[in-house]
């Protein structure tokens, strides 16, 4: 299967469960258990671009945004998504932060600088204690999805990417080692198996 790459965000707008709240993150089975309800609460905007992505796993849906989010914030978040998926196909680079090539954290730290000035963190360990904690069931566009490491026993954050949207899946954009920067689902099993939270930025 591939992925169609998004023009942009569609300013469209859902409200999840009333809108949004903060607290630790839901597992996977959480999600899943809620998935219905979820899209049952989604209006699917069909605007995309007709550029096909040879690096995904599954066909995407277009996204949306809480109607909770000012403009000023959704006018960010398509910023950070505009960086971020400008460098799709770029190479993997340990401890790259350029589009010479980037490891995961350098990729999301650089999309969140250019996109909108901010400043993240350059480790992907420091992800978990930073940023506001999101449940999966809340998760938006813009927010910074966090995996373990190659082992999925460990606990502590070893991967990071950038949610892009929220359908009928959680699909993310970051940068892996075996293919630079690339699209993939929060359900395919290596994913679901090293999910550990969301965060908020």
């Amino acid at each position: 299967m591939t992925f169609i790459r998004p023009a942009y965000i569609v300013a469209s707008i859902f409200t999840l469960f009333g809108g949004w709240k903060s607290g630790f993150s839901h597992s996977f089975s959480e999600w899943n258990a809620n998935k219905d309800l979820i899209l049952s609460k989604i209006s699917v905007v069909n605007t995309a671009a007709n550029q096909i992505i040879p690096n995904g796993d599954s066909s995407r849906l277009e996204y949306t945004i809480d109607s909770t989010l000012a403009p000023n914030r959704i006018a960010e978040i398509n910023q950070i998504l505009d960086e971020a998926i400008a460098m799709l196909d770029r190479p993997y680079r340990a401890g790259g932060k350029t589009p010479a090539g980037f490891d995961c954290s350098g990729f999301v730290s650089y999309c969140y600088l250019n996109g909108n000035g901010q400043k993240l963190p350059v480790s992907s360990r420091e992800y978990y204690a930073k940023g506001t904690p999101v449940d999966v069931v809340d998760a938006l566009p813009g927010d910074v999805i966090l995996f373990s490491g190659r082992r999925a026993s460990r606990t502590l954050v070893g991967h990071v990417g950038i949610i892009t949207e929220v359908s009928d899946d959680v699909y993310f954009i970051h940068s892996a080692t075996s293919s630079g920067i690339r699209y993939d689902r929060m359900s395919s099993p290596y994913y679901q198996n090293r999910f550990i939270g969301i965060r908020r930025f």
